[in-house]
């Protein structure tokens, strides 16, 4: 089923139990549990504004749950499919496209609605749509994982590989696991991926984040993120945060995601996304401290997606400080490594807005234009 992607946000009345529709609809729905109502089961707020139409005083509307749920869900590798077939129609070259740090693919959705129903498109996801992630021990053993499954879907390459941010570099690692075992990389896209290790990472100006502000500034991101996934205004601010505990923050932006936003949202999926969120930025940020990138046994066909307007621009959407960076090596650290086959492609963004519609449709483009033909063979360069 290919996701049907909405012009603004849904809602679907469910029980616990049903099926997921994360992958359905986009963005994804927000999950209302069923009341008794006259006439039948129906959302909290149906039920309030039937009462009050019916003047049904004795029926009393529920209030909404307290978090009650505070674990951090994980999945051994093993019980693990990491790839998902976002779409498998199409007669183009297929595109294997990684999770960014937070990792989900929900940036991969938008991505394969802009290339359009012939290309077909996978994306590898390390958090599922139970909000389950799994933990590696290295960027190195992820990498492994995901090419072993991409191996298994199509044995036979050439391979064509893509990611954002953190899977701009996974997808890297992974180019470069498939070239040492003689496979073929016919393209690699990384989108503003930054090398750890070289001028490009260093370069990036941390100055403003500070020791006492450093989880603030985490939970701020992660809060606006869901705040403007569920519509909730006015957006968290870094000062609102600083000075909390992490579970005392996580708390403060579940309540003003549930408050704030139209839809009828449960606390505590709202408050399973925000820890979850937060626990893999930090898993996932001393996997990228910890990577030590090697060049390609071959050279690879690169296409580097690079954002103009530094880390985070002054009035980004996510109400993070202005962070910039050293723009002199606009292939992000990757050049050097990857071959002498590298073109650069600038966007007018920073590092967080990259991703957003408008430049994934430019993105797509860019891609549309510069896939491998696909042969009786597998992809051609």
């Amino acid at each position: 089923m290919r996701p049907l992607a909405l012009a603004g946000g849904t809602a679907v009345l469910a029980t616990a139990d049903a099926t997921s529709w994360d992958r359905a609809l986009v963005p994804p729905p927000a999950i209302l549990a069923p009341v008794t109502a006259p006439g039948g089961p129906a959302s909290r707020t149906g039920a309030a504004e039937l009462a009050a139409r019916t003047g049904g005083a004795s029926r009393s509307v529920p209030a909404p749950p307290a978090i009650t749920d505070r674990e951090i869900r994980t999945a051994p590798v093993e019980d693990r499919r990491f790839l998902v077939p976002i779409n498998r129609s199409g007669d183009k070259a297929p595109s294997f496209w990684v999770h960014h740090l937070f990792g989900d693919v929900s940036y991969c959705i938008y991505l394969s609605r802009y290339l359009g129903m012939d290309h077909p498109f996978y994306g590898l996801e390390q958090l599922d749509s139970d909000l389950r992630f799994t933990e590696f021990a290295s960027i190195e053993a992820m990498a492994a994982r995901y090419v072993a499954e991409i191996r298994q879907e199509h044995p036979d390459g050439p391979y064509v590989l893509g990611g954002a941010s953190f899977g701009g570099i996974l997808a890297f690692e992974m180019a470069r696991q498939l070239t040492e075992a003689g496979q073929e990389v016919a393209h690699l896209y990384l989108v503003d991926a930054l090398l750890p290790g070289t001028g490009a990472w260093s370069g990036v100006d941390n100055s403003v984040i500070t020791e006492e502000n450093q989880d603030a500034v985490t939970l701020m991101l992660i809060g606006n993120s869901a705040s403007q996934l569920w519509k909730a205004d006015p957006s968290l601010s870094i000062d609102e945060l600083t000075g909390m505990t992490p579970d005392e923050a996580m708390d403060h932006i579940t309540r003003h995601v549930v408050e704030g936003s139209p839809a009828e949202l449960s606390p505590d999926e709202v408050h399973r996304l925000i820890r979850t969120r937060f626990a893999l930025l930090d898993l996932n940020g001393k996997l990228l401290l910890n990577y030590e990138a090697r060049p390609f046994a071959r050279p690879v066909r690169t296409t580097v997606f690079h954002a103009t307007n530094g880390f985070s621009a002054a009035e980004n959407p996510y109400g993070m400080p202005a962070i910039g960076r050293d723009d002199s090596d606009t292939t992000n650290g990757l050049g050097t490594f990857a071959g002498d086959d590298v073109t650069v492609h600038a966007l007018d963004a920073d590092h967080f807005t990259i991703v957003l519609e408008d430049n994934l449709r430019a993105i797509a483009e860019v891609v549309t234009r510069t896939l491998p033909a696909l042969t009786p063979n597998g992809p051609r360069s």
